[in-house]
């Protein structure tokens, strides 16, 4: 959007300036990825301590530390849509004259914009670009998918085959834990654990502490499994 009076406020100068910070982190920072994961295991580890630790929560406890997490993305429901296919269009940020008021307010409003964007990116590839649809009051999760998989889901004429291939599909991101036998050895609040302490034995438990879908780009539909 433009226009012909310079003074108007114009959203076109601040996406062209949020498109170059974001291509200058990308090249800065090729791994970003995985600092989006790293990111992800500590918001799950700290969303299981909150669900532990909440009164209200039953059934998740530190003899039972599973919990499921949704990462919300906000999406374009007016996205033009034909024979069941929309044009999906994930929304992570906004901007607006009050979040563009100065150049600090800027800066901070591209930070955030930044951090959503590059989750959801990152989100993407971790759930096979898959996401979940859910509307205001109503509890139930519609898998998402893109058309190039409901197309390979359609091929599959087996009833059951093809809902065992969405599962597989859909199924939580999980990120793993496990728990470390220390032995004897006497521990100080604070203190730095030695490489040589951390050489022991380690039990297969998994935590899958985060599931998390996101919204995609590109064309997708609604699947079903009848």
């Amino acid at each position: 959007m433009s226009s012909s009076n310079p003074d108007a406020w114009n959203p076109d100068k601040f996406i062209k300036n949020f498109r170059s910070t974001l291509e200058t982190y990308e090249k800065e920072h090729p791994h970003w990825r995985i600092e989006v994961l790293v990111s992800l295991i500590g918001r799950g580890l700290l969303g299981l301590k909150q669900h532990i630790e909440d009164p209200n929560k039953t059934g998740i406890t530190w003899d039972n530390p599973f919990v499921e997490l949704h990462y919300p993305v906000e999406w374009d429901w007016n996205a033009p849509q034909a024979e069941g296919i929309i044009s999906a269009r994930p929304i992570t940020g906004k901007f607006t004259p009050q979040n563009t008021a100065d150049a600090e307010t800027t800066r901070k409003t591209i930070g955030e914009i930044m951090v959503r964007h590059l989750n959801t990116l990152a989100l993407q590839g971790f759930t096979n670009h898959v996401w979940l649809e859910k509307h205001k009051g109503q509890e139930n999760l519609t898998p998402i998918l893109s058309a190039e998989l409901c197309e390979e889901l359609d091929a599959i004429k087996n009833k059951r085959e093809r809902q065992d291939a969405l599962n597989q599909l859909a199924r939580p991101f999980s990120i793993g834990a496990a728990l470390i036998d220390y032995g004897d050895k006497e521990f100080k609040n604070g203190a730095r654990v030695t490489s040589i302490s951390a050489c022991c034995s380690v039990w297969d438990t998994v935590l899958p502490v985060t599931n998390t879908h996101s919204g995609i780009s590109g064309g997708v539909r609604q699947n079903s499994s009848n």
